[in-house]
């Protein structure tokens, strides 16, 4: 199974449970949460690495910050990279606007989708999509 996991409730705890848990499964590289908000965020309550999962996207996104992002009109986009335009370029483009979107992740050539999370190293390859939330303006 090639699957991916991203446990995205409120709770912290309760989406560390389950990436961790399904990790084992699956394999800790395709087993993600959303960033804790609130308390458990804070130094005091966030979870060691080693009892938690690898946060996606960009590490500070979680579930009150994306319905709040949907809520403002942000809406997911992809952008195809090319020998031109990768993925250096496009991140340049998304952070140099005054807006901070949120990477998702990427689809290679082979259909193959790939979570985004700074904690994994991810250099999509020439050929693959780039997926992101933004405001519906980008």
């Amino acid at each position: 199974a090639h699957g991916i996991v991203l446990a995205a409730t409120d709770s912290d705890p309760y989406n560390a449970l389950v990436a961790r848990d399904l990790g084992a499964e699956l394999g800790h590289h395709r087993a993600f949460q959303l960033a804790p908000t609130g308390e458990a965020a804070s130094e005091r309550g966030r979870l060691a690495f080693d009892r938690r999962a690898a946060y996606a996207f960009d590490g500070r996104a979680g579930l009150a910050y994306l319905d709040a992002r949907l809520a403002e009109g942000w809406r997911v986009r992809a952008t195809p990279l090319t020998k031109e335009y990768g993925w250096r370029e496009l991140a340049a483009s998304l952070g140099g606007r005054g807006m901070e979107a949120v990477p998702i992740g990427a689809v290679d050539a082979s259909g193959r989708f790939r979570v985004f999370a700074r904690s994994q190293a991810f250099v999509p390859a020439r050929g693959s999509t780039m997926v992101y939330l933004a405001p519906a303006s980008a």
